[in-house]
Order: C-alpha cells, then sequence, then structure tokens
C-alpha cells in the first residue's frame, strides 16, 4: 500500500528515484563479480545514482519552500525542520538500531567513530581507518543534513529573487575549492584520512544545481520558454551528453555530469509527456521510486563486497533488500512521514517573513 501523494506531488521524480536507486544498486551488485566479469565494471557507474538523488533533493525542497513563500511570504522553520525529521531519521535510526543487534551478537563490527559519526551526521568527515561497507553509505546522508542546515536560512534571509543571484557565485566558490583541494590536497593537509569524494564541501554543489534549476524555473518568461524547448529529443540528447561525460571524463566532467542530472530532473517535470515522462511515471517506477529511501538505507546489508553469509549471494541478496525495504517503508517510514507532515503543517503565526526588497512574485513550480 503506497501513501497517498501529496498535493504539490510531481510523479516522474519518483521514476527518477527509482533510476537513482537502481544505479546504487547495480554499481553495489557487481562488486563480487567485476573481477571475474570485467566487462561489468561499466555498471561501476552506477554510483553516480547517488548523484541524481542530490539533484531532485535540491529541486524538490527548494521548490517547496518557493511555493512556501508564495503562500505564505516566508519560511515556517519549524514545520520544515520537524517534517524533515520525521521524513530522514526514523528509516534511519530503525537500520542502525538492527545494526546494533547484529553487533551485539557478532555477525557485524562497526568501530565506536563510526558509530559516532552516523548519529552525528558527520561520517562523511570520518577517517577511513573508521570506515565500515555497512554505514558507508550515510555519508550521503549527511551531506543532505548539512544541506539541511544551510540552505533554508540561505533561502529565508535572501528571498528568491537575491538567491537567484548569489546562488551561481556559491557554486563557481564551490566548485574552485573542489578543484584546487583535489590538486593542492588541501583539506588532507589539515585534516588526514578524510575520503574526499564524499565530503559536503566537495558535493553539496550536486544538491545545489537542484536548486539553481528549481529557482530559474521560478520565473515565469524561463519556465514558459523551458517548456517551449523541451522534448523528448532536448531530454535524449541531455542525457546522451551526461553519459559521455560520465564515461569519457572530459575536463571539467564533474561539473558537466552535476549540471545535466539537474537539467534532466527539471525538464521531465516540464513534458511529462514525452517518452520520459512516460517511462518515469509507469507504475513501476514509482513503486520503487516510494520505496527509494529505505531500499538505500537496507541495500548496503545485503550486498557485501565480500559475500559472507547465505543472503549476501545474489540475486537473494537484491530480494531480501526489497522485502526489508518494503516492510521499513510499510511499517516505519509511511506512518511518521503522515505525522511529520500532520505536525509540520505550516502555521502563518511561524514564519519567519522575508525582507520586502527580497519577495518575489511568480509561479511555483
Amino acid at each position: 500500500m503506497i501513501m497517498k501523494p501529496k498535493k504539490d506531488y510531481i510523479p516522474t521524480l519518483d521514476g527518477w528515484r527509482a533510476i537513482a536507486i537502481l544505479a546504487v544498486m547495480s554499481s553495489h551488485a557487481i562488486i563480487p563479480f567485476a573481477a571475474a566479469h570485467p566487462w561489468l565494471r561499466w555498471m561501476e557507474q552506477g554510483a553516480a545514482g547517488v548523484d541524481v538523488f542530490f539533484a531532485l533533493s535540491g529541486f524538490l525542497i527548494c521548490s517547496r519552500l518557493l511555493a512556501e513563500h508564495d503562500k505564505k511570504g516566508g519560511i515556517d522553520w519549524k514545520g520544515f525542520y520537524r517534517r524533515r525529521a520525521f521524513r530522514i531519521l526514523p528509516p534511519y535510526m530503525t537500520y542502525l538500531s538492527a545494526l546494533a543487534l547484529l553487533a551485539a551478537v557478532g555477525l557485524v563490527t562497526v568501530s565506536r567513530q563510526d558509530w559516532t559519526a552516523c548519529l552525528l551526521f558527520y561520517r562523511n568527515y570520518l577517517a577511513k581507518d573508521y570506515w565500515s561497507w555497512k554505514t558507508g553509505h550515510f555519508w550521503s546522508l549527511a551531506v543532505e543534513e548539512h544541506f539541511y542546515l544551510i540552505f533554508p536560512v540561505m533561502f529565508a534571509f535572501l528571498g528568491p529573487k537575491r538567491l537567484r543571484v548569489v546562488l551561481p557565485f556559491v557554486l563557481v566558490a564551490l566548485e574552485a575549492w573542489r578543484m584546487l583541494d583535489h590538486r593542492f590536497q588541501l583539506f588532507d593537509a589539515v585534516f588526514p584520512g578524510c575520503v574526499t569524494p564524499y565530503r559536503t564541501d566537495v558535493r553539496v554543489s550536486g544538491i545545489a544545481y537542484g536548486c539553481m534549476a528549481a529557482l530559474l524555473l521560478h520565473v515565469p518568461q524561463i519556465r514558459a520558454a523551458a517548456t517551449r524547448a523541451v522534448s523528448g529529443l532536448t531530454i535524449t540528447v541531455i542525457a546522451m551528453l551526461m553519459l559521455a561525460c560520465l564515461y569519457g571524463n572530459p575536463p571539467m566532467s564533474t561539473v558537466l555530469v552535476r549540471v545535466l542530472i539537474a537539467a534532466m530532473v527539471a525538464s521531465t517535470t516540464l513534458a511529462p509527456s514525452t517518452i520520459w515522462g512516460r517511462f518515469l511515471e509507469t507504475a513501476p517506477m514509482r513503486w520503487i521510486g516510494v520505496l527509494s529511501y529505505s531500499l538505500y538505507i537496507w541495500q548496503q546489508l545485503f550486498l557485501a563486497p565480500k559475500p559472507v553469509y547465505a543472503f549476501h549471494h545474489f540475486p537473494v541478496n537484491v530480494l531480501l533488500a526489497f522485502v526489508a525495504a518494503y516492510c521499513s517503508y510499510r511499517w516505519v517510514e509511511k506512518p511518521l512521514i503522515a505525522l511529520g507532515r500532520k505536525l509540520g503543517r505550516p502555521r502563518t503565526q511561524v514564519v519567519l517573513p522575508l525582507p520586502q526588497s527580497a519577495t518575489f512574485e511568480g509561479a511555483s513550480i
């Protein structure tokens, strides 16, 4: 049973969530077979599914903040963070509790430093020596949480119009820092041992590009022009360019991949009637998309790089990942999302008003 969609629900985004989680799971599932079957290594690029998740988060969160700003004239901070907490934390803490039980009976090993980093959401800055595969995917949740702490504050104090001007400069600064750090290992000189590709300062731009897409489409003239320009062929060209950058690795490929992913996500919301939109909105894709968060949380336990137990072997591991995800969604995620929505409904009296000069009138997405 799937939760009734919200009024601002965008079906194509669930399709993109399905693509993202299937790509991530594929990249994990082939690890035990890659040495014996080198031709499978092309699936390793499925790790870019995380970038799809990031672009989705940025696009959706920014779109909802824009809609709330248009309706209320400000941001309900308490409601926003309450809804986010009820959305993110229950499956996350359920998984960590399950790991704790498995660790207590000696089936898994997780370091004290790893536990602490997961609980306090700095897992992506934990030194590699303390990493465990079972919690390895939580680096991305740390990036998301850091984004939730920073972006709504920027949005509230700048407003949509100013943020559209400021955010490109922030993106340039982030990309410049990423390149300089990669070239000179600046961060590692001060905090040695962190895994560079997973740090928030290196990865948060993937979310910010999704925000930028939402901000641009909030301008009626830009939205109208983009709607006229988007077609199935347009989206196909963007997808082919993204894959060429992903596998060809040209200069600036990281930036290009993130920009093109955000462009693809935004484009399909404008043209749901294209072949891409129809595919993303098919029942199987939407069903997997709805399960995607719980599936992302639980797949790490079953898709081990070095199979130890029977449930680590393909295809049993994939099947069990889906079963665990469905149970998590049905009995943990779904009821608590509903509770979070109920408790987190925007209330006019707690809205933080924006400066008059920062307001912007335009159609919300």
